[in-house]
């Protein structure tokens, strides 16, 4: 997803530059981080080499249903996936506009024979006007240093223009809100997701406001790793949303 219009207000920063070059990752709209979040060390597990965030943001997705207002993505195992990820799996993405804003309802299904691991993300691209003014607000008084970082007291303010990569490590709830000048965007997501991580670069128009279920190197370290049996589907979303 590119670009979502609110009010005729554009909420999505893209780089389409990176959209059209298929030998870069997409900067902007809203990337799929899966099976992974963040980096793992090395960029290896069990012998096989994975990119940071995983695959899915660089892959295309097939369109399974146009409806009133949404669409439906799928994305299935095939021989580029099995060459990192050795699992079969479905993934189902309906992206459907509310009342200002999206909703993005995931489904995510174990194909194979065996028990799969994973972590699941989103990464969206908050278009900004003012970094030096805006602020992100989430309810959490713990954060760390991405990727592997330690716990610390959060800051009492985070200078979003000089660049930020924080993970929020104990949100009461999976949320957070952007404030940028009269504008106030709201992130908001379901279990599994459990981190709130800010990331930005010095002086460029955005900020990511992104939901993560796990910290980086997860399937290395086990922590807040997901475990779908053999034809389990687990399901959860996210909710972006802009206040009138």
């Amino acid at each position: 997803m590119t670009s979502l219009l609110v009010g005729g207000d554009e909420l999505l920063y893209l780089d389409e530059s990176t959209l059209l070059d298929a030998s870069k990752n997409v900067r902007g709209g809203i990337p799929v981080l899966f099976p992974i979040c963040g980096p793992l060390r090395g960029d290896a597990w069990e012998g096989r080499v994975m990119k940071q965030h995983g695959f899915a943001r660089n892959l295309a997705w097939d369109v399974i249903e146009e409806k009133d207002g949404g669409v439906v993505l799928g994305l299935e195992s095939c021989d580029a996936t099995r060459s990192q990820y050795p699992f079969k799996f479905s993934l189902r993405f309906t992206f459907q506009l509310v009342d200002r804003g999206l909703r993005i309802e995931q489904r995510i299904r174990n194909a194979g024979e065996g028990a799969m691991p994973f972590c699941l993300g989103l990464h969206p691209y908050f278009a900004t006007r003012d970094n030096a003014g805006a602020r992100v607000d989430v309810e959490a008084t713990q954060v760390a240093d991405n990727p592997y970082g330690e716990p610390r007291p959060r800051p009492d303010a985070l200078p979003l223009a000089d660049g930020v990569d924080l993970c929020f490590l104990d949100a009461a709830k999976p949320e957070g809100t952007l404030v940028d000048g009269e504008r106030r965007i709201h992130l908001r997501a379901g279990s599994p997701y459990r981190y709130v991580v800010v990331w930005t670069q010095p002086c460029k128009p955005f900020c990511c406001l992104e939901p993560w279920s796990a910290r980086g190197d997860a399937l290395n370290t086990g922590a807040d790793l997901q475990i779908l049996a053999a034809g389990q589907t687990v399901q959860t979303w996210v909710e972006i949303t802009q206040e009138a």
